[in-house]
């Protein structure tokens, strides 16, 4: 199955919030410090990391060497290269400035967070949802999080079309969602991905 924007840009999400920023290569190099400095983007088939320009050579060594080749892996070769921008960074991110093709903000949680933040939303799941409708929510994966998005992954484009199709689960998702938010218009996104198979993601 062909991965659609958003799926590649969660892949390459958990890639830098999990693996690269815990990783030996960034810690020894000029992102060991400023790493949290940094936002990522995907335009086409090129990774760019956005940061401060005392750091602009940080690619320049094993940390871009690891992060080219994981981000390629990760996306099928679909990354083809990865670069540098220095940039400044907005104080804050409004969330109508953002998409669900995002890959990280610099504000954005990193995976260790991900646990305490699926524990909130599976207690916002509307325990008087139909047995039916619970079923197709708690079928989803919390794969992505940004300071304004979610993102969840269906096994296939069934269990995504659930949402739609069975009565109140596409109800008692944007509940959960609202609640966690804490906003009138949540933001989210359901993706089909089957490469996620922990039980410790599931809403259910």
């Amino acid at each position: 199955m062909p991965l659609t924007p958003p799926a590649l840009a969660v892949r390459l999400r958990r890639l830098w919030a999990g693996e690269i920023v815990t990783s030996d290569e960034l810690a020894t190099s000029p992102l060991g410090v400023a790493w949290h400095e940094c936002d990522l983007a995907l335009v086409g088939t090129v990774l760019t990391v956005v940061g401060p320009a005392r750091c602009r050579d940080a690619l320049a060594g094993p940390l871009g060497e690891l992060l080219a080749r994981r981000a390629s892996e990760v996306t099928r070769a679909k990354v083809t290269d990865v670069r540098w921008r220095t940039g400044a960074r907005p104080a804050s991110v409004r969330p109508d400035r953002t998409s669900d093709t995002d890959v990280f903000g610099a504000q954005d949680p990193l995976l260790d967070a991900y646990p305490s933040i699926l524990a909130d939303l599976r207690a916002a799941v509307p325990a008087n949802a139909a047995p039916a409708a619970l079923a197709a929510v708690g079928a989803l994966r919390l794969v992505g999080v940004s300071r304004h998005r979610l993102w969840f992954a269906a096994r296939t484009s069934g269990d995504r079309d659930a949402l739609g199709k069975v009565p109140g689960a596409r109800a008692a998702l944007f509940v959960a969602v609202q609640t966690y938010q804490g906003v009138k218009r949540p933001l989210h996104h359901v993706l089909v991905d089957p490469s996620y198979r922990a039980k410790g993601l599931l809403l259910g």
